[in-house]
């Protein structure tokens, strides 16, 4: 099930539409998001700037909620991944986990795919 629907609603909203602006202009902007809506504002700007979007989140938690909020919002077969952290200390001599790895080298392939005129935002 899609909720991409929303979408349209959101970018209806002056002050979403004003973010957005900025942002296609490459202009720098800093804003407050509830956490419950950040789903929805970054899945509606990745469908109407069409470019890669990096977030970085302060816990892999919060990372992997966001990830399958944004599956939720933008479909199961959108380009969304999650880089998850490896949970090794660098000086650790452990065997990594080898579906943290896949996940990890899957969202980088995907960011050396892009276009060059698309770096992430």
């Amino acid at each position: 099930m899609r909720l991409e629907g929303l979408f349209n609603l959101l970018a209806e909203v002056p002050d979403y539409r004003q973010v957005r602006d900025k942002l296609a202009t490459s202009s720098p902007v800093q804003l407050s998001v509830l956490d419950e809506a950040k789903s929805l504002a970054l899945g509606t700007l990745q469908n109407d700037l069409g470019v890669p979007i990096l977030v970085i989140c302060p816990r892999n938690d919060d990372a992997m909620r966001l990830h399958k909020r944004l599956l939720m919002y933008c479909g199961e077969n959108a380009p969304i991944y999650h880089f998850p952290e490896n949970g090794l200390l660098p000086y650790e001599r452990l065997v990594n986990n080898q579906m943290a790895t896949w996940l990890r080298l899957n969202a980088l392939g995907a960011l050396m795919k892009t276009h060059p005129s698309q770096a992430p935002m």
